[in-house]
């Protein structure tokens, strides 16, 4: 036995060593993932960092690091001061785009609405909620690509990324693509309609995801604006969070989708999608060698099969 299936079946006893802990554990895959892999084996990247990720589904600690990136010096300096350890959780003050270059970021009456595409200067006179969007000023920012910062930092694993920038996620996504081949999901903000002028819109998004091998999962926080919010109307949808994940059946690189679909299993759990957690775990560990030992009752529990 390898020392790695040794550490996974002394794990899946030690994690979960009864049916009774396994209806009492919150997050069986996720606990039994850290436990093979290691604590923050990997990292989770927040791409529009205010206010930090508070208990943000996606998080996956102790399996993940976080990385933030957060154009706001002071903001950024807020939330370092705030994490709990550097080496686990940190903020770094850069604006993310396609391209290195320099950009103005269009400040707004809510800080956290502002963007480096303009908003659209009458839209709060038709939608009362999005006036928090009225521009308030301009700063120019030095604007890099996230493959660069990537390979700056000697390609880092990243596993998922959060993107919520106000319009410009699709701009971060082409600034991204080497760093994309490897991550297994992402949550990105989409607008349905625009909120500011010329910025790339849902549709752009999907079909660059899509394109990357990724599979649209669901769609979360939707959020409808109302001419009359103080009316019981629903609205017109405007924006709302996309979560991407990728599908474990279509995972190829055999010397690592494993570890890829761990951490797969780990996300979908997460998010509310057991069922794939558990099928996706599955499949890692048949990745892991036919060699290995027939699973430990506790992670036979996880995967929903039994044990003679």
């Amino acid at each position: 036995m390898t020392p790695l299936m040794r550490k996974l079946t002394y794990w899946g006893r030690q994690v979960l060593s009864s049916s009774n802990d396994l209806k009492t554990k919150p997050t069986p895959v996720k606990d039994l993932v850290a436990g093979i892999l290691g604590p923050y084996g990997t990292s989770v990247l927040d791409v529009g960092a205010r206010w930090g990720v508070a208990d943000s589904w996606w998080r996956l600690d102790p399996v993940a690091s976080l990385v933030g990136f957060e154009p706001d010096a002071q903001e950024c300096e807020r939330l370092n001061q705030l994490s709990p350890s550097l080496r686990t959780e940190r903020y770094l003050p850069f604006a993310l785009g396609a391209e290195k270059r320099q950009a103005t970021l269009y400040q707004t009456k809510e800080p956290a609405c502002a963007s480096v595409y303009p908003p659209i200067a009458d839209i709060g006179d038709r939608y009362p909620q999005l006036q928090v969007t009225q521009q308030v000023g301009t700063v120019k920012v030095d604007m890099i690509p996230l493959d660069h910062w990537w390979e700056s930092e000697e390609r880092p694993h990243v596993s998922f990324i959060k993107l919520d920038t106000q319009g410009s996620e699709f701009d971060i996504l082409k600034g991204a693509r080497q760093l994309l081949g490897e991550c297994v999901g992402l949550e990105v903000e989409a607008e349905f309609s625009p909120i500011y002028q010329g910025q790339p819109l849902f549709t752009d998004i999907d079909t660059f995801l899509r394109a990357e091998g990724f599979v649209l999962w669901g769609l979360r926080d939707l959020c409808h604006y109302s001419e009359s919010p103080d009316e019981k109307s629903a609205g017109r949808l405007y924006w709302g969070n996309a979560v991407y994940f990728r599908d474990y059946r279509a995972l190829s690189n055999a010397d690592t989708q494993w570890r890829q679909k761990l951490i797969l299993a780990a996300l979908l759990e997460s998010y509310g999608d057991t069922v794939s957690a558990r099928s996706c775990l599955k499949s890692a560990l048949h990745d892991l060698g036919e060699q290995a030992p027939a699973p430990s009752a506790s992670s036979a529990l996880i995967l929903g099969e039994t044990t003679a």
